[in-house]
């Protein structure tokens, strides 16, 4: 049976997917092309490990066997299809498995989610990123998880119940992602126990940017039947994206304050600068 020994587990909107795509470039990792949705979704559980192992079937003799799957790392989450208990159907199937995990700052990281709702249709482009954050919209977001994701120490103590925390590299997506991807990438290289290499996709081309504009969004939205000719509209506007007050930034850093500080004490450092609530956010990446 071959089945993963590591997984990129979140969080989401962390640059996850810029690491998939670093590591599926690697002589010696296999991954799957694709989210495998295994752990978190219900439908894909019941379908059982020979399922699962089914997606590793080409990965040969290459010692590092993983995949990549946010939402396993949202914990307790209660969304449409998700399974609250996908922390420990991780650890019944693969107890010895190494987890990679990326922080971002919370509340840049529950702006990119909405923003990315938005994008995928999921929300509607008419509606204001204060009010789904933070305001009397804040409803249509909760199930899905956009303020609840970013409570990065729960999450992490219950992995750590099950898993040896040397068994889990957590890193800061602003530091070892935006800032020194190299050396974020060679930390995830010693960590799997493989040979460190050099990010082969740079920063500047963003994965998963946003690259809609707002004109597209709308048609998209309110009149579907012409989606298959609004990509004309991104040839003469620029991409869209939303960003919320100051008020409703702050409250966000409020909501999150107490949890951060667990979290940095949990692992034993001090904050990022970049997760100050006057600090510069980077709102540029959506991977």
């Amino acid at each position: 049976m071959t089945l993963p020994n590591f997984l990129i587990i979140g969080a989401q909107k962390s640059g996850t997917t810029w690491l998939a795509y670093q590591l599926r470039q690697h002589a010696e990792v296999f991954m799957p092309p694709r989210e495998v949705h295994f752990f978190d979704v219900a439908s894909n559980f019941e379908k059982g490990l020979a399922w699962y192992e089914s997606h590793f079937e080409d990965a040969g003799s290459r010692p590092a066997i993983g995949e990549k799957t946010p939402e396993y790392m949202w914990v307790g989450g209660r969304g449409p299809g998700h399974l609250p208990t996908v922390h420990r159907n991780i650890h019944a199937a693969l107890p010895e498995a190494r987890l990679v995990m990326i922080l971002r700052n919370p509340v840049d990281r529950a702006i990119s989610h909405v923003n990315h709702l938005i994008r995928a249709g999921q929300l509607g482009p008419m509606e204001r990123i204060d009010d789904l954050l933070v305001g009397r919209r804040r409803h249509l977001v909760a199930d899905i998880g956009v303020i609840d994701r970013g409570r990065y120490v729960d999450q992490i103590a219950a992995f750590r119940e099950l898993f040896d925390p040397r068994r889990m590299l957590i890193l800061i997506y602003e530091e070892d992602v935006v800032s020194h991807p190299g050396e974020g990438l060679a930390k995830v290289a010693q960590f799997l126990g493989i040979e460190s290499t050099s990010p082969v996709l740079p920063l500047t081309r963003r994965r998963n940017a946003a690259d809609r504009t707002r004109a597209r969004l709308l048609l998209d939205y309110y009149v579907p039947w012409l989606r298959p000719h609004s990509w004309r509209l991104d040839r003469w506007f620029k991409p869209w994206k939303g960003y919320p007050g100051e008020a409703a930034i702050r409250e966000l850093h409020g909501i999150y304050a107490a949890d951060n500080a667990r979290l940095f004490e949990l692992l034993g450092r001090e904050p990022p600068t970049s997760w100050s609530p006057d600090a510069q956010r980077d709102m540029a990446g959506d991977e």
